[in-house]
């Protein structure tokens, strides 16, 4: 479990530094049609977590079965 902590914590300093240095080209950039940008696969990571974070909380109080809300993320993203 250590192991994953520190490796969280390393992502979670490293990637606003790799942020900071790219360009606008290379956020921003698809490496092909049908892939999503740096900057829209971290959209994408911030959506989920956000979406994640309310279903975990929901599943430990809702009756069950717990019925999996979905959303468009392909929509979030373009947005």
């Amino acid at each position: 479990m250590q192991n994953i902590i520190e490796s969280l914590r390393y992502w979670l300093l490293k990637i606003p530094e790799m942020f900071h240095i790219m360009t606008k080209t290379e956020m921003t950039e698809r490496t092909a049609q049908n892939k999503w940008s740096k900057k829209e696969c971290l959209g994408h990571l911030c959506d989920s977590a956000l979406i994640n974070l309310e279903r975990f909380i929901k599943i430990q109080y809702e009756v069950s079965p717990h019925v999996v809300s979905t959303y468009d993320q392909v929509q979030w993203v373009e947005l």
